[in-house]
């Protein structure tokens, strides 16, 4: 048994596998779409954070640039400055005022980090806020040219009134406050002439936020004018993910930003950790959801092992170890394959041909005469329509005038007939019932048929232990004609066998007998049989009194009533064919037809023949009993080994080969309940057993004993025992301790 567990279990293990296999799938799925999702919306909210800040630096550069403007319209208004734009040479005195007009805003001017310079056209003295310096020194501590710086000034003469020109293309060091600055010159008209050049310088403390690696640039068109860290504005030519922003004051002052890194190593490690959490969780949640799905999966197929393969596994363990519970399945379906294709192989021994059918309703009379000639035609026999036919009807009983004659016997006789019967035009074998065959020989007058049949029969007493006695009809002239032919065969059998002991009869036997026999009408022996069969007593009384008073019983010679006596007695022979029963089960001791010569009257002939049929009524009666003692049997039998399929009254009908109406009266008459009380009580009773072995749940053992549904098992168990399965187990715990 552990070994069929493993191999119950096996298919089990392969779809939780399977299952978890599937969520591990999904769990990664999921890590990875959250991995890039959040991904994603951390970017957006970093692009977002990275744009606020370039807007905040831009904003910072417009302020300190507009404010410069501002101051710088201020001067170019003031009086000292309109004095020195329109003064000639050096005057010391003017150039003093401009000093402290300068001077008067330095602190704002610090304060918002630039400082602002001025020098007239032509002059020699450039003008700061701390001191006066020349021209040639000033450039020289910005690190510039001064002839390159001088020639540029003098080419100043935009006609715009506003024009800044960029002196400095590249960050320099001011070598008196040792601080990088941008240095820019404004030039503003006045009466349409550039008088006044004003330097502004910004520090570039001032214009980018100071600490981290992140990377600043300003750029005034394609140029740039000053940087912090790598050259912003250079990866934003090459494509490397830099912020650029315009500025509002001056469209074409560029600012740029790249960030140290786009994403924090940490943000980055903490994104990793929450998609390995939501691939854990996953995988967990799904693997329990994998599990159950699996048990769920597998109940069905649980059930449907049980039922095909029941408790006895061990009587599987010749199946392959290794295959799981389908494999156990299909190889029992190829079990079952095999054994119903050897079954229908056997049943095809068997089955009677088409051929043998159609000659059958022909001689029986059960095709008319052009159906039978259509099926001929259909059947490739065309040959046989014209042709003369003569029927011997074969009668089989065995050695004790039984009926029941072994197939290998009958195998054996077709055979032999068919050896027989080579010399003879043509010859046809055709069952006619278990007991009676038919012969159809075709063109008869080319052979001597009764010399041939006398052989036969011969052959048949020498070959096999059974008596064989052969009916000969006339001949017909057409094998449309043959039920002529059948029904005078048919009609000697019938007439003669009970009373001759010849094995070959034909119809010159039954004229001999007509002759000085007793004239019997088959109507009235048909009623007879079926008022006996019926075991109507009043309906054989009223037919053996008409039968009786049909000729004048004082007057009959003995010949006459030894045909009367064989009459009787041929009737009798087959009423027991009818209840399929041996001269013997109807009288057990010897038949009481022979006392019919002790009587003297007509009276205590039908009273003597009353007595007859009375033994035969007790002999059906007895029978009767014994096949509902064997249908019981058989109708138990298949509940007491099925009751652990779903089976129903249907099922049991078709396994006695009954109808279910039939069978549900018999099953109650002669068990005392109907067919699902008792069935419901056997699995309550098996349940118990089961219960008390334990090691079983409700549901095992509801499945164990047939019931697919284990709520409809637990209501059939408490109306049987009054008590729920678990209220049952627990009353037995209790007892046991």
């Amino acid at each position: 048994m552990a070994i069929n567990m493993r191999v119950r279990g096996l298919y089990l293990i392969k779809l939780v596998f399977s299952c978890l296999l599937i969520a591990v799938f999904c769990g990664g799925v999921a890590s990875i779409y959250y991995y890039i999702e959040s991904n994603q919306l951390m970017n957006k909210e970093l692009k977002q954070r990275h744009e606020g800040m370039l807007e905040q630096v831009r904003d910072n550069i417009d302020f300190k640039l507009e404010n410069a403007i501002q101051s710088l319209f201020t001067l170019k208004s003031s009086s000292e400055l309109l004095n020195y734009s329109r003064s000639n040479g050096e005057d010391g005195y003017v150039n003093t005022q401009v000093y402290n007009r300068l001077r008067a805003h330095f602190a704002v001017f610090s304060r918002l980090g630039y400082e602002i310079d001025v020098l007239r056209r032509g002059a020699q003295t450039v003008i700061t806020p701390e001191y006066t310096v020349g021209v040639d020194k000033y450039l020289a501590e910005r690190g510039l040219d001064a002839n390159v710086v001088l020639q540029k000034l003098s080419a100043m003469t935009s006609s715009q009134t506003l024009n800044v020109y960029n002196l400095q293309t590249w960050k320099t060091e001011s070598k008196t406050s040792g601080v990088d600055e941008v240095n820019l010159v404004f030039t503003l008209k006045e009466n349409g002439v550039v008088n006044v050049y004003y330097f502004i310088s910004f520090k570039n403390s001032t214009l980018f936020p100071q600490g981290g690696n992140d990377s600043y640039s300003l750029s005034i068109g394609d140029e740039v004018v000053v940087s912090k860290g790598a050259s912003a504005a250079d990866s934003v030519s090459a494509g490397n993910g830099a912020y650029t922003l315009a500025s509002k004051r001056l469209p074409n002052w560029i600012v740029s930003y790249l960030p140290e890194v786009p994403v924090s190593s940490a943000e980055a490690k903490q994104l990793k950790i929450k998609s390995v959490l939501v691939a854990l969780i996953t995988i967990v949640v799904g693997a329990v959801f994998a599990v159950a799905i699996a048990y769920m999966t597998y109940r069905p197929v649980r059930r449907t092992l049980r039922q095909v393969i029941g408790d006895s596994l061990n009587e599987q363990a010749s199946l392959a170890e290794s295959q799981d519970e389908f494999g156990m399945i299909r190889n029992i379906t190829n079990t079952i394959r095999r054994s119903n294709q050897e079954l229908s192989t056997e049943l095809h021994r068997y089955r009677e041909p088409l051929r043998g059918k159609l000659l059958r309703d022909l001689i029986t009379g059960v095709l008319s005469k052009d159906d039978a000639a259509k099926q001929l035609l259909q059947m490739n026999m065309k040959h046989l329509l014209d042709v003369p036919v003569c029927v011997a009807l074969l009668h089989l009983s065995d050695e004790y005038g039984g009926f029941m004659i072994d197939h290998q016997i009958i195998e054996g006789l077709e055979t032999l007939i068919g050896n027989e019967t080579e010399a003879a035009p043509g010859a046809e074998w055709v069952k006619i019932d278990a007991n009676r065959q038919a012969l159809l020989l075709f063109d008869p007058e080319d052979i001597d048929v009764p010399a041939m049949l006398q052989r036969i029969i011969h052959e048949v007493h020498r070959a096999y232990p059974i008596r064989m006695t052969v009916a000969l009809g006339n001949q017909a002239d057409s094998v449309e004609d043959a039920v002529m032919s059948y029904h005078s065969a048919l009609r000697v059998m019938e007439q003669l066998m009970p009373m001759n002991r010849k094995h070959l009869l034909t119809e010159q036997d039954l004229e001999k007998a007509g002759a000085t026999g007793f004239y019997y009408p088959l109507d009235l022996e048909k009623n007879l049989i079926n008022a006996a069969v019926s075991r109507n007593e009043h309906e054989v009384r009223h037919i053996l009194q008409s039968l009786v008073g049909r000729f004048d019983f004082d007057h009959m010679d003995r010949s006459s009533f030894h045909q009367f006596m064989y009459a009787m007695q041929s009737t009798v022979y087959r009423i027991a064919q009818q209840l399929n029963c041996s001269m013997e089960e109807l009288f057990q001791e010897e038949s009481p037809i022979k006392g019919l010569e002790q009587c003297r009257s007509s009276e205590q002939l039908i009273e003597a023949l009353m007595l007859v049929f009375v033994q035969i009524f007790e002999a059906s009666d007895r029978k009767s009993k014994s096949l509902d003692h064997l249908l019981t049997d058989s109708m138990l039998q298949f509940v007491h080994t099925q009751y652990v399929r779903d089976i129903s009254l249907q099922d049991l009908a078709q396994h006695v080969k009954m109808s279910p109406n039939y069978i549900s009266f018999m099953f109650k008459a002669n068990v005392g309940q109907n067919f699902k009380d008792y069935l419901n009580s056997y699995r309550v009773a098996q349940a118990k057993l089961l219960m008390e072995e334990g090691g079983c749940t409700v549901n095992d053992i509801a499945a164990r004993v047939g019931c697919n549904n284990t709520n409809t098992f637990i209501r059939i168990f408490k109306k049987e025992e009054g008590l729920s399965p678990g209220q049952f187990i627990a009353r037995k715990f209790r007892q046991a301790e």
